[in-house]
């Protein structure tokens, strides 16, 4: 008999669930943090019942974060009937508390590989056990409620009680008044315990204190950890709206969703798993990521300009972070550099990211939807890119485009070009017009300023578009990609805001 277990388990459907929130008023920020949060604690929950459920501590946590985690529990007689029990307990509630929109996929095996494909088998069977029972289909799951009086926040659920939400009386579920309640005291918060006593928030059937300064403890506490999440605040200390976030970028009040992930991570776990049995490098590669993107790039979001943008989640391997599009730009660099002189250097990994520009009136799922498509396309072969504005660039070349792009914000700002020849060169610049050199050469010879220029910054435009035209000239047409996201940084940065 193997003398441990390896547990795996995965958080299913995070996204959908936290983003599934309306986008009125200052209600969606806050429900936002709040379910991102849920999630958090949820398996945090789930990771200390499984631990005892099977008489261990802390240091059986292999890796946490991301919603997935992989733990090395003693394998004694009797262990497997506990973790089935658990397993069933946790599913019940959440699908109770959820509805469904969030899922656990929990597996066990006698090596790392085993739980891991044990874990993706009992993915593709998510609810299987809540949907049936020993005699066929559970229908009392299969059968929606009929909703009377329905939530008006997640109108999945019957209302149960009445509460104020931006200034309306509305009626909602338990679970969305305990998901305000939450937001609303979040950024106030410093600690948050899991007390056996109970009298706190539930989550899974454990009771959750948040704490703020000013709380004191009073014993009974059993896990009680600091919370590390950036929230923007006005100068009253109360959070920001979107609206408000918006309002603080350059030009188009525009929000940007940046959503980011590690290359190749499983990959390197179960790699890493092979190269040391004892699994320490393993703990030691998974505490390192979640040191940098729960806490170190937090930290650096407590700095101004970064101030301004929001945390939906940060931890594990991934991040995705909200604020004004062009602060977002800028600081999708700052976070791509530290991680290659951190956790990138030190084991070889990459990082890859999607950033989707979006007004801040829409429902945030609709802005992560086209972050995601956006990291999708910047992990086509190469990977270790940053896709945005329409385009696909290495990290090697973002400030650079960066530098360009502001430069012809100054050149608009200055008077010294127009909008309107920005618009033509980028239209120019995203045809596929075989005349482009000689299109974009009468540009420069009509509408530049002459190459003898008095004023330098004017000589400087020339230089830039003659530059242009011989890269063209030398079939350097691939780099029009890049000129296109310049030339539509310059045009958003100008552009009047929306109301």
């Amino acid at each position: 008999m193997t003398e441990n277990l390896l547990v795996a388990g995965d958080f299913s459907g995070i996204q959908r669930y936290v983003l599934n929130v309306s986008a009125s008023g200052g209600g969606q920020a806050r429900r936002l943090r709040a379910r991102s949060f849920f999630v958090e604690l949820a398996g945090e929950v789930t990771i200390w019942k499984l631990l005892q459920a099977c008489d261990c501590g802390g240091d059986a946590v292999l890796t946490s974060g991301g919603g997935q985690f992989l733990l090395r529990v003693p394998a004694k007689p009797g262990k497997e009937e506990r973790l089935l029990r658990i397993r069933e307990e946790l599913e019940t509630r959440l699908f109770s508390e959820t509805r469904g929109d969030l899922g656990l996929s929990l597996a066990w095996g006698s090596s790392v590989e085993d739980a891991l494909l044990g874990k993706e088998i009992e993915k593709r069977r998510l609810w299987s056990r809540t949907m049936t029972s020993p005699v066929g289909w559970n229908l009392s799951q299969l059968s929606l409620e009929e909703l009377a009086d329905v939530c008006e926040i997640c109108r999945r659920q019957s209302a149960a009680l009445t509460r104020d939400d931006d200034g309306q009386t509305v009626r909602v579920c338990r679970r969305c008044h305990d998901d305000t309640e939450i937001g609303r005291r979040l950024p106030q918060i410093e600690t948050v315990s899991l007390d056996e006593r109970g009298g706190g928030i539930v989550i899974l059937g454990a009771s959750i204190r948040l704490q703020s300064s000013k709380d004191r403890s009073s014993g009974g506490t059993s896990i009680s950890r600091p919370i590390s999440r950036h929230i923007p605040l006005n100068s009253s200390g109360q959070p920001l709206t979107f609206e408000e976030i918006a309002g603080k970028a350059k030009g188009d009040n525009l929000l940007a969703v940046l959503k980011a992930d590690v290359d190749d991570m499983g990959l390197k776990i179960g790699e890493t798993a092979r190269q040391d049995a004892t699994l320490a490098s393993l703990k030691r590669l998974s505490l390192d990521l979640d040191k940098f993107f729960s806490r170190d790039v937090q930290k650096e979001l407590t700095k101004p300009p970064w101030n301004s943008i929001y945390t939906v989640y940060s931890g594990g391997d991934d991040l995705l972070l909200v604020g004004p599009w062009d602060i977002v730009l800028d600081f999708s660099g700052v976070v791509t550099q530290a991680f290659q002189e951190g956790p990138g250097k030190i084991y070889g990994l990459t990082l890859s990211a999607g950033i989707a520009l979006t007004p801040y009136g829409l429902p945030m799922r609709h802005g992560v939807d086209w972050a995601e498509a956006q990291l999708k396309q910047s992990k086509q072969q190469p990977k270790n890119q940053c896709s945005a504005l329409g385009g696909t660039w290495d990290w090697g070349r973002h400030r650079q485009i960066l530098e360009q792009a502001k430069q012809a914000v100054r050149w608009i700002e200055s008077g010294i070009c127009g909008r309107a020849l920005i618009h033509r060169l980028l239209t120019l610049s995203q045809s596929s017009n075989p005349k482009m050199a000689a299109l974009w050469a009468y540009e420069v010879g009509r509408n530049f300023p002459s190459r003898n220029d008095s004023n330098p910054e004017r000589r400087q435009l020339r230089a830039w578009g003659e530059e242009v035209l011989a890269g063209l000239h030398n079939g350097q047409s691939a780099a029009m990609q890049e000129i296109c996201v310049e030339l539509r940084y310059a045009l958003t940065a100008t552009r009047s805001r929306r109301a």
